[in-house]
């Protein structure tokens, strides 16, 4: 119910008498209320568009970091489940050379593959 008008006229009629469930003055209160809050708005949130661009922005960006700390998180496992000292040694000369991101690509090669370092 959307249009309280006639509620309303009843609630006013009513008002005064005490044998009721429901109090008038609590039916006309909870009209207002709802009268109120529709007002503000469709009734989903009351955030302006330029702050709900802001947290989809904020929320995408953490997507994407999220995905890169899983991405060195699983390459550190398979080394650690894989690699030895010697492989170790070599890969910290190989990223002294070459830098870490190629390592990395190194890495995730050696994972596609199911290889052992």
């Amino acid at each position: 119910m959307t249009d309280y008008s006639e509620l309303k006229l009843l609630a006013e009629a009513a008002t005064g008498f005490t044998d009721m469930s429901l109090a008038p003055d609590v039916v006309l209160a909870l009209i207002a209320e709802n009268e109120r809050m529709q007002s503000k708005g469709d009734g989903q949130h009351h955030r302006d568009s330029a702050e709900l661009r802001s947290l989809c922005q904020e929320r995408d960006q953490l997507k994407a970091e999220n995905e890169a700390l899983r991405k060195d998180a699983e390459r550190y496992r398979w080394l650690l489940n894989n690699a030895d000292l010697m492989h170790w040694e070599n890969m910290l000369r190989f990223a002294d050379l070459e830098g870490v991101e190629s390592i990395n690509q190194f890495i995730d090669a050696a994972m596609s593959k199911g290889e052992q370092p």
